[in-house]
C-alpha cells in the first residue's frame, strides 16, 4: 500500500507565497540600501526618508527585516516566534539608543531633552547619517530626560545585551 503524498492546505500555500514575495522585497531593498548607484527618483526618497527616521540604524534595516520574515512562522502554536519578533523589535530600539549616544553626545540630560523639541534637527542629523535619526533621537531624549543619561545609558547598553541573549540562546 503506497502512501498519498501530502496535500498543502490552501493556507500553508498562501502562506509560503507571502514570505516568497517578502523575502523577494526585502533582498530589493538590501539592494536599493547599498548599492547608491540606484538612485532614481521614488527610491532615492525612500532612501532619504528612512535615513531621517533611523540614521545609522538605516543600514541595520534590511537585515532586521530579513530576520522577522524569517522568524515569522504561521504555525507556532505557543506564541514563541511572535514574541521574539517582538524581543527582535525591542534589541532594534535600545540598538538605536547606543548608536545615538555614541553618534551624538552629549554631555547633560537637558541638551538631549532640548534634542526632543527639535524634531526637524534630529531628522537632518539622521539624513546626514550623524545621529540615530529622528527615532532613535527622540527615544534616546526621552529616556534621557526621564532618568538621566547615565542610566540611559546603561539601560541600552543592558537592553541590547539582554534581548541578543534572549534571541540567540533559544
Amino acid at each position: 500500500k503506497e502512501k498519498e503524498p501530502a496535500q498543502a492546505t490552501p493556507g500553508k500555500v498562501q502562506y509560503k507565497m507571502v514570505i516568497r514575495y517578502a523575502v523577494g522585497f526585502f533582498a530589493a531593498f538590501l539592494f536599493l540600501t547599498f548599492f547608491p548607484f540606484v538612485d532614481v527618483g521614488f527610491f532615492a526618497q525612500i532612501r532619504e526618508i528612512l535615513k531621517g527616521m533611523l540614521g545609522f540604524g538605516y543600514y541595520i534595516v534590511p537585515f532586521f527585516l530579513m530576520y522577522v520574515v524569517l522568524r515569522w512562522d504561521d504555525e507556532a502554536s505557543d506564541g514563541v516566534n511572535a514574541a521574539k519578533v517582538m524581543l527582535s523589535i525591542l534589541d532594534y530600539i535600545f540598538l538605536l539608543m547606543v548608536v545615538h549616544f555614541f553618534a551624538v553626545y552629549m554631555d547633560s540630560p537637558e541638551d538631549y531633552g532640548q534634542a526632543v523639541k527639535s524634531v526637524s534637527g534630529l531628522y537632518a542629523s539622521g539624513q546626514s547619517m550623524s545621529s540615530a535619526g529622528m527615532i532613535g533621537g527622540m527615544i534616546c531624549a526621552m529616556m534621557c530626560r526621564f532618568i538621566g543619561w547615565i542610566p540611559a545609558l546603561l539601560l541600552a547598553f543592558a537592553g541590547v545585551f539582554v534581548c541578543t541573549v534572549l534571541l540567540v540562546g533559544s
